[in-house]
């Protein structure tokens, strides 16, 4: 049994596609009889097939995949790509928020093995032909499909450093859906030390899933070759055309109802926002950020690259 150690971890990889984005902030995907359409190179009108289902063995009461799932996807991807044959939950912890030396208690190890639990047993079929095709990446008359487990892993004995043996994960396969966001170019890549807020605020896991939130919206507003030109996040907005509603807080499964207070509950995520982007402007990220008020209400914040 080899002895495992966290990596020197420098950076963080992050799953910014359109497939990984759109499955970790939508319900109800998963064992439905349809095959999810999404617009991938809109311009082209091309499109990705996803489809979603669990093994039996999934008997969990919310089978949903959530964006703290995906921070837990990214983790292991991380630590996969910083040469970590296997981990623990507690590396996943670690890795999420950067903070590598951070307590890790029972709650957050709870947290992300019943994640692990749940991923493990959740399979993503992709079929990116067209896209491939549209990107060059393979000709006409080839196709391109993959599928695996979210993540496909095996549960195996590890032995720590301090000689303690405990229950760990190894990748059995690489996980397709990392496979796919390589294949395009939407792994982004971040120094750790945006994620290390210690000292600017805890790392609970609504946080951790808070600053890859942020993260991953200013990328795009990074990429050039996004036709985005937005250099805002809001927090609330309503598509007429879609009939529902958007934004930051429903992308991150902010339900008003859940919270007796909800006026409170968004002045203190928005106090979460400012003390990240912060950060931020310290480690040289972005340059400036300003508030957005609509009335006396403020819904949401500039970005100045």
């Amino acid at each position: 049994m080899d002895e495992i150690k966290l990596p020197d971890i420098q950076n963080e990889y992050l799953n910014n596609s359109k497939v990984a984005n759109y499955i970790s902030t939508n319900q109800g995907l998963i064992d439905q009889d349809i095959c999810l359409e999404l617009a991938t190179i809109p311009k082209k009108n091309i499109y990705v097939l996803v489809n979603l289902y669990s093994d039996e063995k999934l008997t969990l009461s919310n089978p949903n995949i959530s964006p703290y799932d995906m921070a837990v996807m990214d983790a292991a991807f991380t630590l996969l790509s910083n040469g970590a044959t296997a981990f623990t939950p507690e590396m996943i912890v670690r890795t999420m928020s950067g903070n590598m030396e951070q307590k890790v208690t029972p709650q957050k190890i709870g947290a992300v093995t019943r994640s692990l639990n749940k991923l493990k047993f959740i399979r993503i079929r992709i079929d990116c032909t067209d896209e491939m095709i549209a990107r060059k990446k393979i000709k006409k008359g080839q196709t391109s499909s993959m599928e695996s487990y979210l993540m496909p892993l095996d549960e195996v004995e590890v032995k720590l450093g301090n000689q303690k043996i405990m229950k760990g994960y190894s990748f059995s396969k690489y996980p397709v859906l990392y496979t796919y966001a390589i294949n395009i170019g939407q792994i982004i890549s971040v120094p750790r030390t945006l994620l290390e807020t210690k000292g600017a605020l805890s790392d609970t896991d609504e946080a951790v899933v808070l600053k890859r939130y942020l993260i991953k919206r200013i990328e795009v507003m990074k990429n050039d070759k996004n036709n985005s030109r937005s250099r805002r996040i809001t927090y609330e907005w309503y598509d007429k055309k879609d009939d529902k509603k958007k934004g930051m807080f429903h992308s991150l499964g902010y339900k008003p109802e859940e919270f007796s207070n909800w006026k409170k509950k968004k002045s203190n995520i928005h106090n979460d926002v400012k003390s990240i982007l912060a950060v931020f402007v310290k480690e040289k990220y972005i340059k400036a950020f300003s508030e957005v008020k609509e009335g006396k209400s403020i819904n949401g914040i500039d970005i100045t690259l």
